[in-house]
């Protein structure tokens, strides 16, 4: 059976690994600082968009593509799936309520390094966790309906929905230094789908498996050209938008990435986070450190949306209201910048909802190609 968590941190060091000492510190390129907005691109269409980039290290494009393929492998052919093993090395509570929960992650990464006179410490292949390039990139989960292992399971079941990596990339590579494990993190949900409440009760030591990691993170629908690094690179103002765990995890994400922190430094970062509550609300403890980086961070809470007024609002009403609603409209909510120079990160609604919020979004200036999603 798996284990059951009370409601504190449970952690351990399952696998006997040891973390080394952190490298140096990754220093952003210097045009992520850059004043924003200073350097647009007038394309022969007669757009006006952001200088672009690729999504971290290929195109966009191929990346959605491998997420389509894995989603599509994943309800038709799982056993097909390149599945690798993870050890769970704490499960702690990402809530004050402990209904939100982070598990840490030890994927196996074995990988040997060529040595000879004219080669050295060369990387023989490409690890796990070297395809983990953007936020917003997710991996398929595998685990045992029966107990807290997959070796030797008869009762494997695969998770229906993908799940987000809730670590940076940057962080990601740096705890994964010298070892030969990636660590990376998952966000779930006691109040989930079956899925995510038996992840949620796995303890330290368990093992579920998880496929290699896939998509292009935040992009846009509209143009394969524009993504969250385009973004940052063109100093364009941006306003995040994400609703319950699964829209706070590729978030969390973001928000701990170095090009985002740099870029909240000299430009606009306007984040609305909407929860059950504010027990619920997930990273809460993180706040503090995003608005020391220049995020604005705005929770809002269903549960106070709904007293005192004998109705319920949604997630995509409260965010409406949140964005559009307030004193000096979008542009005060962007510090006085343009609409049409802001970008939109959104995570964590559902399609309809999604589709409505960013018309109104359209409606009031901000081009519909510079909305990016992450879900898929």
């Amino acid at each position: 059976m798996a284990l059951a968590l009370p409601p504190n941190t449970i952690s351990s060091t399952a696998g006997g690994f040891r973390r080394p000492a952190p490298p140096a510190p990754f220093t952003a390129a210097p045009h992520t600082a850059r004043r924003c907005h200073e350097r647009r691109l007038r394309l022969p269409s007669g757009r006006d968009l952001a200088c672009t980039a690729g999504g971290g290290g290929g195109s966009g494009a191929a990346a959605a593509s491998s997420l389509s393929a894995l989603t599509h492998q994943v309800e038709t052919a799982p056993d097909e799936v390149q599945w690798n093993r993870a050890t769970v090395v704490e499960n702690r509570e990402a809530s004050a309520d402990g209904s939100a929960r982070t598990l840490l992650l030890s994927v196996e990464d074995h990988v040997t390094f060529l040595e000879g006179r004219k080669v050295r410490h060369v990387q023989e292949k490409r690890r796990w966790v070297d395809n983990y390039r953007v936020p917003g990139q997710f991996v398929a989960v595998r685990y045992c309906a029966e107990g807290p292992t997959t070796e030797e399971c008869s009762q494997l079941r695969v998770a229906a929905r993908l799940q987000s990596l809730a670590s940076s990339p940057y962080e990601a590579r740096r705890d994964s230094a010298m070892l030969d494990a990636s660590l990376v993190e998952l966000l779930v949900s006691r109040a989930g789908d079956a899925a995510e409440r038996h992840l949620a009760e796995l303890g330290p030591g368990c093992m579920i498996d998880v496929s290699p990691v896939a998509g292009a993170g935040f992009a846009s629908l509209f143009n394969p050209e524009v993504s969250l690094m385009a973004s940052l690179e063109g100093g364009h103002p941006l306003v995040v938008l994400c609703a319950g765990p699964r829209g706070i995890a590729p978030v969390r994400a973001a928000l701990s990435w170095t090009p985002v922190l740099a870029h909240a430094g000299s430009c606009r970062v306007a984040v609305f986070y909407v929860a059950a509550s504010q027990a619920a609300a997930a990273y809460l403890v993180e706040w503090d450190t995003w608005r020391e980086a220049g995020a604005h961070v705005h929770p809002l809470y269903l549960e106070e949306a709904g007293s005192g007024n004998g109705g319920s609002a949604t997630a995509e009403q409260l965010l409406e209201r949140a964005v559009l609603g307030g004193e000096g409209g979008l542009k005060g909510l962007l510090g006085g910048a343009d609409p049409a120079a802001a970008a939109v990160l959104m995570s964590g609604l559902g399609g309809e909802a999604a589709a409505q919020l960013t018309r109104r979004l359209g409606v009031a200036g901000i081009p519909s190609e510079r909305i990016m999603f992450c879900d898929y």
